[in-house]
C-alpha cells in the first residue's frame, strides 16, 4: 500500500515546517491530489491517520482535493481537460496530447494552533 508511504511523507513535511516555525501543533492538512496520481483517497486517509500518531499532527485532519487531469493537444494547440489519460481530446477529437496535470500529490497548507 503506497498510501502508507506516502501519508508518512506528508506528516514528514509538514512536521518539518512546523518544527522550523516553532508550531505545537498541527490541527489540519491540505492537500492536492490529480486525477490520474493512482492514489486511492480513503487509502490515503485511513494511512495518515496512523501517521501523525505521535507527531505534531496526531488527531490532524487531512483535506484532499481533486484535480483534474489536463493535457496540450497538438491538433488544435489548447490546453484541454481530461478525463481519463487515453481519452482525446475533447475539443477537436485529436490524440497527440501531452499530459501536463494531474499527476500531482502537493501539500498545499496546513491549519496549526
Amino acid at each position: 500500500m503506497h498510501e502508507l508511504t506516502l501519508a508518512r511523507e506528508i506528516v514528514a513535511i509538514v512536521q518539518m515546517a512546523a518544527q522550523n516555525q516553532s508550531i505545537h501543533h498541527i490541527r489540519r492538512v491540505r492537500v492536492e491530489l490529480g486525477a490520474f496520481g493512482h492514489v486511492e483517497e480513503k487509502a490515503l486517509q485511513f494511512a495518515f491517520t496512523a501517521a501523525v500518531n505521535g507527531t505534531l499532527a496526531a488527531g490532524s485532519l487531512l483535506e484532499i482535493s481533486r484535480l483534474p487531469g489536463q493535457a496540450w493537444c497538438y491538433d488544435c494547440n489548447k490546453t484541454v481537460a481530461l478525463s481519463t489519460r487515453l481519452a482525446p481530446c475533447p475539443l477537436c477529437g485529436g490524440e497527440k496530447l501531452d499530459v501536463i496535470g494531474g499527476n500531482e500529490l502537493r501539500v498545499v497548507d496546513m491549519e496549526v494552533e
